[in-house]
């Protein structure tokens, strides 16, 4: 709390006595990019200082003179494939093409678990930017997704491909990147508030108060949210209970400076679904309800599966600032610093604990720090628009494992793997991008970021010994990458354009304490072999991608489609691999892969009551190099396709207003998956529908935009395997039974 309570400090004094701004697109980089302005001497506006209402009533954003592969999620569609948890930013682009999001929990709570992919890429390797600023970790990696409330998002925008320079921050990206724009102070007074209510002990209520513009042209708003709902099966509560808090406030200095802040603060707790072995996934009748253990047997390799041994608490406090400056008409400045804070402790079964026989209980706890910012400048200079950004990041990432035998259901502690930071990270990561206009058909978008992450040495302590040991130490490593990316559009007609794109893209390793873990358990091989820790954190490598795109997009008045091929390579991938110099099987970058395919978007609107929005994704994700795991063990993985990977994704939504019910059925089609590296555990494919009513009240007593909702998933309670817990080189998979039909009424309001 004292480390928070100094961020808040420091970013709020910043906020008082210069500007801010929101998200700022690269795309339209120059207020309104309108040369003819430019020339006739008027002011601009720049468009994320003056808000405009460009937006369709749609599910998906149309694109024009993009060259990324990207999709922009409406309000609308947030509100709707988000589902009634409203508390998954996955969840809610789950109607995109080459994006898998499953989850044991029908409500999308991260710890059930859930399982995501994009082009058969782990959603680990995906960077989140939230307001301008990235929200990561590098331990338990990648995206905090429930950490904030959806109805407080503007829109999410998925990149997938090669990223901008100015989208990919934070730890990794070879999966994509994510934009976040937030839901603003409005400028007029009001309150919205929704309660829901439904399976399995679900209930959930939001409330957000809008100040309005106040006469200090000061706007704010405040929310909160309470969520509470039991597992659909087994003990335990997913979530026990989640409770979130957002602030936001604006304030203008002047006509040209501006301020925002935006705080969030998140705690939950979540019990954990048990996994099926493959063998069980032959028989869903008999294993779909199958769980962690109700009661302690006594029996150690038992009890290990009781379920109040299986279960997460996360606390997390995000702050973001934002200051802008307009020096001119064509000039903007904007720095946004930002400080984020995780405690997280994960319990779970451990058989057996790493340097013993022994079956128990692990406690793996995240204590993480982050503070840093984004500056950027970005100007009209001859007719281009040009971006000069700076990310910097100090962070603090400690890490500790303990583990606990069990004694007649008691817990009895066993050792503790700690990782102490010798010092905290840095990141220092410039970046360019340049876009101009050639005429009124060709666009051009350049761009450059060098990568810089210092990760500092670790001292890595057994609890169990008296004495440090040396060995298990390691030393700071530093990670470097030049990140170019390339593209072009142009338009065929005043409807179609083509697009074409290549963009590097990374990810942070992270391996500590599995590679500790993995050490201690083989401790005397490695010895004997006269190496140390510090020969398996050099087998670990920045992974990277270079990622090609084509597309062409086609924006008729009530219809537009956007077909696109991609390919990708990637590079040193974790796999477990046999090293003859200490006879183990250790953790080492060593892995490739490549992934290539289609995807195709649609959207319709046949008449004004109607909107359809369809889309289709071929993903050929395959290995291409076999591995050894052990002196005679050859894994023939060349050409399997990755675990977890449906070759095809067919999703449909649709949303017709009939005498003011709003009926909206989404169909989604998963293609069959395997759980394995070479493709012997098949999952097979499945549909799986989804039914949203919404009848809206006329006005009365005050109220206005009053909404009657039932929202039904599962719709005709399908029994199918959703999440796959797996990686790429995993040899057998953890399968999660998709929930089963689950309804929630709900009511919402504004005053």
């Amino acid at each position: 709390m004292k480390r928070l309570a100094i961020g808040l400090m420091l970013i709020l004094a910043v906020s008082l006595i210069t500007p801010v701004t929101g998200s700022y697109s690269a795309e339209k980089d120059v207020p309104g990019n309108d040369q003819k302005n430019v020339e006739s001497g008027r002011k601009l506006e720049f468009e994320n200082i003056v808000v405009k209402s460009t937006r369709e009533n749609g599910f998906v954003e149309r694109k024009h003179n993009e060259t990324a592969t990207q999709s922009t999620v409406t309000k609308e569609a947030i509100s709707l494939s988000g589902g009634p948890g409203q508390s998954s930013y996955f969840k809610a682009l789950d109607l995109l093409p080459s994006i898998n999001v499953e989850s044991a929990d029908p409500y999308g709570f991260s710890a059930s678990p859930t399982s995501i992919r994009v082009r058969g890429q782990q959603a680990i390797g995906m960077s989140t930017m939230v307001g301008g600023v990235p929200v990561w970790g590098i331990q338990s990696p990648g995206p905090r997704q429930d950490m904030f409330d959806l109805e407080n998002f503007q829109s999410i925008t998925l990149y997938r491909g090669g990223v901008p320079p100015d989208k990919g921050l934070g730890g990794m990206d070879t999966a994509g990147a994510l934009d976040i724009e937030i839901l603003k102070p409005t400028d007029t007074f009001g309150m919205r508030v929704h309660q829901g209510a439904g399976s399995y002990g679900f209930l959930r209520s939001f409330v957000r108060l809008d100040s309005g513009k106040l006469p200090t042209d000061t706007k704010f708003f405040i929310s909160g949210s309470h969520t509470t709902a039991n597992k659909w099966k087994g003990d335990g509560g997913a979530p026990a209970y989640r409770d979130h808090v957002s602030f936001g406030i604006e304030q203008p200095v002047s006509s040209r400076v501006k301020t925002e802040l935006y705080f969030d603060y998140n705690v939950e707790k979540m019990y954990s679904y048990r996994g099926l072995t493959y063998a069980q996934t032959k028989d869903l009748s008999q294993y779909r309800n199958l769980d962690y253990n109700p009661v302690i047997t006594g029996r150690a390799a038992a009890d290990g599966n009781y379920y109040g041994f299986n279960w997460n608490k996360a606390e997390n406090y995000n702050l973001i600032g934002a200051i802008s400056i307009e020096p001119t008409a064509t000039t903007l400045i904007t720095f946004r610093p930002y400080y984020w804070s995780e405690n997280k402790p994960a319990w779970s079964g451990k058989n057996p604990i790493p340097g013993t026989a022994t079956p128990g209980i692990s406690k793996w706890e995240n204590n993480f720090d982050r503070v840093g910012g984004v500056l950027e400048y970005k100007t009209l200079l001859a007719g281009t628009n040009v971006k000069i950004g700076y990310w910097f990041e100090s962070f603090n990432f400690p890490i500790t494992e303990t583990y606990y035998g069990l004694q007649n259901g008691s817990l009895v502690y066993n050792r503790t793997l700690f990782a102490e930071p010798d010092g905290r990270g840095l990141i220092n990561s410039p970046y360019l991008r340049v876009t101009r206009d050639f005429g009124k058909d060709l666009h051009v978008d350049l761009g450059l970021r060098y990568l810089c992450l210092q990760a500092p040495g670790v001292t890595g302590r057994l609890s169990t010994s008296s004495a440090t040991d040396p060995d298990n130490n390691y030393h700071g490593i530093t990670n470097r990458e030049w990140l170019p990316y390339a593209g072009v559009s142009y338009s065929l007609t005043p409807n179609a354009s083509i697009y074409t794109s290549y963009g590097r893209n990374y990810a942070y390793p992270h391996g500590w304490p599995n590679v500790f873990s993995n050490y201690i358990a083989a401790k005397a091989a490695y010895t004997a072999a006269g190496v140390n820790m510090q020969y398996l954190v050099d087998n670990v490598k920045l992974v990277t991608s270079d990622n090609y795109e084509l597309g062409l997009r086609f924006n008729g008045k009530r219809f537009y489609v956007t077909p696109a091929l991609f390919y990708a390579d990637y590079r040193n991938k974790l796999f477990s691999v046999y090293d003859p110099t200490v006879a183990q099987t250790i953790r080492q970058s060593i892995g490739k892969s490549r992934v290539y395919g289609t995807e195709l978007e649609v959207g319709v609107t046949p008449i004004d009551n109607l909107s359809i929005y369809g889309s289709f994704s071929y993903n050929k994700s395959e290995i291409t190099e076999d591995f050894k795991t052990a002196t005679n063990t050859v894994i023939a993985a060349k050409g399997k396709q990755t675990p977890d990977t449906p070759e095809i994704l067919a999703k449909l939504a649709v949303t017709y207003n009939l005498f003011g019910v709003e009926i909206s059925p989404i169909a989604k089609f998963v293609d069959s998956r395997f759980g394995d590296v070479l493709n012997s555990e098949r999952i097979p494919s499945y549909w799986v529908f989804d039914l949203d009513l919404k009848y809206s009240l006329p006005p009365f007593l005050g109220l206005k935009d009053v909404t009657l909702g039932i929202n039904v998933q599962n719709l005709f309670d399908r029994s199918y395997i959703g999440a796959i817990s797996s990686f790429d080189d995993t040899a057998k998979g953890s399968y999660m039974v998709g929930a089963p039909r689950t309804i929630v009424g709900s009511v919402a309001a504004r005053f």
